[in-house]
């Protein structure tokens, strides 16, 4: 995340067992950006990165392969939402 915020860029959330942190490219938020989540249940990180350049958003989390996300992908109004959808397969 070279030239990312050096802090996170919102406050960390939790809903339930699961915490969330966002982080963006300084002036270019909308564009370049991860969101962290952390299942302190499961002990697993996953992040939702959207970058400049690349057509699809991303999805990483520690069990599976890297993957393309399909519709607006990290841009889903609600951040649990992504989680919901992306982490809990």
């Amino acid at each position: 995340f070279s030239g990312y915020a050096q802090q996170v860029t919102a406050p960390v959330q939790q809903k339930g067992d699961v915490l969330f942190a966002f982080a963006c490219k300084e002036h270019a938020c909308n564009s370049d950006q991860a969101k962290l989540f952390v299942d302190l249940t499961k002990n697993t990180i996953a992040i939702c990165v959207r970058k400049t350049g690349v057509k699809k958003d991303m999805w990483f989390s520690p069990s599976k392969a890297p993957r393309e996300l399909e519709d607006e992908g990290c841009a889903m109004a609600d951040d649990f939402a992504i989680y919901e959808k992306y982490g809990k397969e």
